[in-house]
């Protein structure tokens, strides 16, 4: 699966949150802020695909800690998949239609097909390894499906782009941005609903 070298293939530490989480996925995905780069590896925490990412532009204040869906800071932290949308799915339909206005303040819309060619939603609400922010207007969270009457995306996700230049920076809104092909791929292979993201 990988196109890495073994010498790469190095495992990550598995915490003993994600050891005794329940989960049907034998892949755990990593998002190392940092890096700006998106794992995947087995429980085993051995390192089986990597690719760059783009993530959260943060916000003006330079806190880490999320507090809102609207302040553009991707939250460390331990999140389990709850909905995985691939491209042609009627939800990537309904999301790639909205055109974004310039959300981000870079002096360009960021307009139609913001989503790409798929979204991998998790709800940054519901941390497995702390205690949940309090609730709010401006903390939601949870993916807003298109038969409620209110259909914005709360969630945050791991999604594609219509932006290439825009993956391996800091990008974003608080998702986590990966190039076409790649999360592709990702969902192809890896995502699964529960499956287990670490950001960190």
């Amino acid at each position: 699966i990988s196109a890495m070298g073994e010498e790469a293939r190095s495992p990550l530490h598995i915490s003993e949150v994600i050891r005794h989480e329940n989960t049907s996925s034998p892949w755990v995905t990593w998002v190392l802020l940092a890096d700006k780069k998106l794992m995947v590896t087995g429980l085993d925490g051995i390192i089986v695909w990597e690719v760059q990412c783009g993530i959260g532009r943060g916000n003006a204040s330079g806190n880490p800690e999320k507090k809102t869906d609207f302040d553009r800071i991707t939250p460390a932290g331990v999140y389990r998949i709850n909905h995985v949308f691939p491209l042609g799915h009627p939800e990537m339909e309904r999301m790639n239609a909205i055109d974004w206005p310039d959300l981000y303040k870079t002096g360009q819309r960021i307009g139609t097909k913001a989503y790409g060619d798929g979204f991998v939603a998790f709800d940054w609400t519901k941390p497995l390894d702390r205690p949940a922010p309090k609730p709010g207007k401006d903390v939601r969270g949870q993916f807003r499906r298109s038969t409620e009457q209110n259909e914005s995306l709360f969630s945050l996700g791991i999604h594609g782009t219509n932006r290439d230049d825009w993956v391996g920076k800091a990008s974003t809104g608080g998702c986590v941005r990966l190039l076409n092909s790649d999360i592709r791929t990702y969902i192809e292979k890896f995502a699964r609903e529960d499956g287990l993201i670490v950001i960190r």
